[in-house]
């Protein structure tokens, strides 16, 4: 076969086994192609076979793969600036999955200073400024070029973020943003006088958002335009009404009747409460760094006096020894209602997470190396983190993705919250 032929068929097939996350496969087919052609692998290529080294967790492997893509791509065409940008990104989750945080950022800062115009990268390019700086106007406007931003219903017009008529907004992402956004809704209904619609999964999260100031549930078997006249993505919230700076993020929003609950919630009982949390989506692109082995995770659950663990991880398998039973949650009200009993919650970075902030629990939130707007970067396990989000957030991150060490940080944060609280109820 000849050399381009075969090259063209490396690359339909690596891409074809990253897009399905098949990650084995594809670092099997990349490492029979490097010993074929003498350790030698096309750009575009390496930044497929960096990211799936790391999804079988060869981590320091994939460094070298990620920094060579971003070092031979010149961005002298649009196409080029989008494989630049997304070997830059890699190279950027490889360094800080080895704990290379400062490089990391630096590598990010390069990401989003080069010039682009595509829309998918601008959003991404959006998503990494929120995460490494305050410039939040210039981030949202970026996200704002999200492709997804433009599929709004027919005959509806999207909203200015000024005019005072009937606004929806469709829900977009997954079930813990759509919490996390939520607390922009009453604004809507304040700036435009009417109650703001919502339009998303209702079997999931419509009893939270029906009981939320402001905001009713959309109907959707009728025609939106007969409910709204104008319309937005929920993300697209901060940039129309204005979020200039992680300071200025509304306090998060909960429904009242369970914030009522909580606020009258301490009632006198011999064990303290804690919830737990170790899997989140497999669907999620960084499961295989943000989720846990119940097997890992355990340390945490081991017996302490006076504390009770309640399992808050939606319908995994549960060891035998584990001091809880299997759970299933029918939506995030059955979630928040199990978590209003709770002192304390310790989770991955799931919708569990943002539940548990937007009801003001004490979260400890055990987030992946890689920098996500939705967390502040902690510098490392003695110096936790937080959540422009969420007050009621600390932040543990491993210092590097395969290191467990930072199982017996929390578990050390579980037994400090625990004799703290012991006092002040003594």
């Amino acid at each position: 076969m000849e050399s381009h032929e075969r090259l063209s068929m490396l690359v339909q097939t690596m891409s074809h086994t990253h897009d399905a996350k098949q990650w084995e496969r594809c670092v099997e087919i990349g490492d029979a192609w490097l010993r074929e052609e003498n350790g030698r692998m096309p750009a575009l290529v390496c930044i497929w076979y960096a990211q799936s080294l790391m999804g079988v967790g060869r981590f320091d492997d994939a460094v070298p793969w990620a920094k060579v893509a971003a070092e031979a791509i010149t961005p002298e065409t649009t196409e080029e600036a989008i494989g630049l940008c997304a070997a830059r990104s890699t190279y950027a989750q490889a360094l800080a999955r080895v704990g290379k945080f400062a490089a990391s950022k630096r590598v990010l800062k390069q990401m989003v200073e080069t010039p682009i115009q595509h829309p998918e990268t601008l959003e991404k390019q959006g998503h990494i400024l929120l995460a490494i700086s305050d410039r939040w106007r210039d981030a949202w406007a970026m996200h704002e070029h999200r492709a997804s931003n433009a599929a709004l219903p027919d005959g509806l017009a999207r909203w200015d973020g000024v005019t005072q008529q009937r606004v929806g907004v469709l829900h977009e992402q997954g079930i813990g943003d759509a919490v996390l956004f939520a607390r922009w809704l009453p604004y809507v209904a304040e700036r435009t006088g009417h109650p703001v619609t919502w339009f998303g999964p209702e079997k999931v999260l419509g009893r939270w958002m029906a009981d939320l100031p402001g905001v009713v549930v959309g109907d959707r078997t009728v025609d939106p335009k007969t409910l709204v006249d104008a319309a937005c993505f929920a993300m697209s919230l901060p940039h129309l009404i204005g979020c200039d700076r992680s300071k200025f993020v509304p306090a998060p929003v909960a429904p009242a009747k369970l914030l009522q609950h909580r606020a009258h919630h301490r009632i006198s009982r011999e064990s303290i409460k804690v919830g737990v949390c170790w899997q989140g989506s497999k669907d999620g692109w960084h499961d295989f760094e943000r989720s846990f082995r119940p097997v890992d995770f355990a340390p945490i659950v081991d017996e302490l006096a006076g504390v009770e663990f309640v399992n808050l991880t939606h319908d995994a398998d549960v060891p035998l020894d584990a001091p809880f039973a299997p759970r299933v949650f029918t939506d995030i009200a059955d979630t928040a209602e199990v978590l209003l009993s709770l002192d304390l919650v310790v989770t991955v970075d799931t919708s569990v997470a943002h539940i548990a902030g937007s009801l003001g629990i004490p979260t400890l939130v055990i987030a992946p190396t890689v920098p996500d707007w939705r967390y502040a970067w902690p510098k490392g396990v003695r110096e936790p983190g937080s959540s422009p989000f969420y007050p009621s957030v600390t932040v543990l991150r491993r210092p590097r993705a395969d290191d467990l060490s930072v199982i017996a940080a929390a578990r050390w944060h579980v037994e400090a919250y625990a004799k703290a609280l012991k006092r002040r109820v003594a």
